[in-house]
């Protein structure tokens, strides 16, 4: 039997704290003045994106309704995923990816970071709210990863030309270099998510950092490999 403990209560409590403060400084950015910011920043477009940020993962809350706690863990890992992704992106549209002037390819590492959550927060949620076996939903999760790596570059090219952002490239520059190493970090991104999923001790790290705990018997018998932790979980 496994139990609700505190650490779910903390996860909770960073969702929280990441939409709070995705909202402030959002508004921050669209009502203060623009001589606060350096002259390259876009103020009002990036509060809109701190907005929707917030929004999102607000929305990720009501989407779906989890009818039994697998269901739930479910639906927590990926909010998890979803909000540290934007709170690092959002970290990157404040003041980090400018770092590369220095030698620090900040967007690369979010490219990275962010298609190794989803690749792990996705498997999860196909695997469990779906009952897929696990082979099946790391393909659907690592296809869905890609085509959105890909779907974000046509955004950014999109965002230049209609809303003249220069988010495509570095600051505009250099756009065709930067996509194939955007792309390339969002490859590596995807094949250590896979990786790390198919490990099969990825569970037993999840159980600790959500906070639920294993009762003893079940603890020994997926430890001794009796049974897959599918089977075991419903």
């Amino acid at each position: 039997m496994r139990k609700p403990m505190a650490k779910s209560k903390k996860i909770e409590k960073f969702i929280q704290v990441t939409v709070d403060g995705l909202v402030i400084i959002g508004l921050v950015l669209i009502f203060g003045k623009k001589s606060w910011w350096p002259s390259f920043y876009q103020p009002v477009y990036f509060g809109l994106t701190f907005l929707t940020s917030a929004a999102l993962i607000i929305l990720s809350q009501f989407i779906f309704k989890a009818p039994d706690s697998r269901r739930q863990e479910a639906i927590m890992f990926f909010r998890f995923g979803l909000t540290a992704a934007l709170a690092l992106n959002a970290l990157g549209e404040l003041c980090f990816y400018p770092l590369y002037r220095y030698g620090i390819q900040y967007d690369k590492m979010i490219h990275f970071a962010n298609s190794f959550l989803f690749v792990a927060a996705l498997t999860s949620f196909y695997e469990k709210w779906h009952n897929l076996n696990l082979g099946r939903a790391l393909k659907i999760a690592a296809i869905v990863v890609f085509v959105g790596g890909l779907l974000w570059e046509v955004f950014e090219f999109s965002s230049d030309l209609f809303f003249k952002t220069s988010v495509f490239g570095v600051y505009g520059q250099f756009r065709g270099a930067d996509t194939i190493f955007d792309v390339a970090s969002d490859l590596l991104g995807l094949t250590a998510g896979l990786i790390f999923v198919s490990w099969r001790g990825w569970r037993n790290l999840f159980n600790k950092l959500i906070g639920y705990r294993r009762g003893p018997a079940l603890s020994k018998i997926l430890t001794a490999g009796s049974c897959s932790p599918n089977l075991a979980a419903k």
